[in-house]
């Protein structure tokens, strides 16, 4: 829903044998208020869209069991256990916390935002990747 405020409707195309396509469409722009009460939808200065998420302690839970089965564990009780090592290891056994979900623009003029501002354990960050595609980079 963000990047189709900034940019559009959003198109998906899947393709037989693999591959996708994701393009905006019409409607597109991002509407700010402007300091003279006015709203336009051209911000070519603007890096970034951040949204604000709550990380639940759950989803550390959920998240760490899955890696836990993605090392080879099988054993229920085996992926719990792996799963409560690795959140204490990093200190995440409790952990609610807020992050973002950050969309970078498709702007050439605008300044870039460094890659270690919201870098946070649970941020998501989303922009131009190599392939010439759109999406969440690692």
């Amino acid at each position: 829903m963000v990047m189709s405020a900034m940019y559009g409707d959003l198109n998906v195309a899947f393709h037989h044998g693999g591959g996708t396509n994701i393009e905006f469409g019409r409607n597109g722009r991002l509407h700010v208020a402007e300091s003279s009460g006015s709203s336009r939808g051209n911000h070519p200065y603007l890096s970034a869209v951040a949204v604000l998420r709550f990380n639940y302690a759950a989803d550390a839970h959920t998240a760490a069991r899955i890696e836990a089965q993605s090392m080879g564990y099988t054993n229920p009780l085996a992926i719990l256990r792996e799963a409560n090592r690795i959140l204490h290891e990093r200190g995440e056994a409790y952990a609610e916390s807020i992050c973002l979900d950050v969309f970078e623009s498709l702007s050439e003029s605008a300044v870039p935002l460094p890659p270690e501002v919201f870098s946070g354990p649970y941020d998501t960050r989303w922009g131009k990747l190599p392939s010439g595609g759109y999406g969440q980079r690692s």
